[in-house]
């Protein structure tokens, strides 16, 4: 297992704020630390006016977690910076493409690259389509693989109930001389329970094992049918007939597994005020039944 280095919250109050980034739901700039180095620096979301104050906490540690079981993720750390005396906390993400020579494409590009007539709305989005427009990439690009990180990745967010991994929050990095990449993994923060109010009977101490796998069955995805959005589990019924899945997933779950093993004291290293301890012993129990949930339906 490799080393990480624990929780440390970056004071970003004197890096020199660059550019708005308007794409997504959270309020985010582009941001930069004294040596140059860009970073995306994000507040928690609200929506209908509630709060998510919980979502950086999270988005770290899923990060944090998807490189442990060895995926492509992208650097973040927590923080905290004041804007007209009022002290905000987020999340920073450092940039992975390179300012001059390398440019992001989404999955909405990618997707729209595929099919001229591909629409904006996030329910077009299909297993298969996707499959289709990342086809042509596979091996064509200096030997890059597209097709089993991807699958590798979505293993990763059926674990950990990652709900919203919607046409832009994933991508390919394409580079000036032509080569292209899948993008490393981003944006894993709608998981985990972060959505519920803390007084949801789902964070009390006792809780039905059948209200929680009532929940893990609910689990949305990102993905659509070209109308509505459908389940996590759909998603899975759907990828597992990819050969890159079904060659791969075994092995996955494995390392889910043996990273459970540190998922306790990863948590313990989060301050209470980012994630209560009824937060954390709800993302405990969530991690270990959608474990048991991915290889009953993987």
């Amino acid at each position: 297992m490799m080393e990480m280095a624990g929780w440390h919250e970056l004071d970003t109050r004197a890096w020199e704020a660059s550019t708005v980034e308007a794409r997504g739901k959270r309020t985010k700039e582009w941001v930069r630390e004294p040596n140059g180095q860009l970073w995306l620096r994000k507040q928690p979301r609200i929506r209908s006016g509630q709060g998510f104050p919980y979502e950086p906490a999270i988005e770290w540690l899923m990060l944090r977690l998807a490189a442990r079981v060895g995926l492509v993720t992208a650097d973040s750390h927590p923080s905290s910076w004041t804007v007209d005396g009022e002290t905000r906390v987020g999340i920073v993400v450092r940039r992975f493409t390179d300012e001059t020579s390398e440019q992001l494409s989404s999955g909405a590009e990618v997707l729209r690259g595929y099919d001229a007539t591909y629409p904006a709305e996030n329910f077009s989005q299909t297993v298969p389509l996707v499959r289709a427009a990342l086809q042509p990439y596979e091996h064509a690009h200096h030997g890059e693989e597209f097709l089993a990180p991807f699958a590798r990745m979505m293993a990763f967010d059926a674990w950990i109930g990652n709900s919203d991994r919607h046409q832009d929050n994933w991508g390919i990095v394409r580079r000036n001389d032509g080569r292209v990449r899948l993008a490393p993994m981003y944006d894993p923060a709608a998981c985990l329970g972060v959505e519920l109010h803390d007084a949801n009977v789902r964070l009390t101490m006792v809780v039905a094992p059948d209200l929680l796998r009532d929940y893990v069955d609910q689990c949305p995805s990102g993905f659509g049918n070209g109308s509505d959005g459908v389940k996590m589990a759909e998603v899975v019924a759907e990828i597992r007939s990819w050969p890159e899945w079904s060659n791969n997933v075994r092995a996955w779950i494995a390392s889910f597994g043996r990273a459970m093993d540190t998922v306790e004291d990863d948590l313990v290293g989060v301050p209470e005020t980012w994630l209560p301890f009824p937060r954390k012993r709800f993302a405990l129990s969530m991690l270990r039944m959608r474990l048991q949930w991915l290889s009953d339906h993987a």
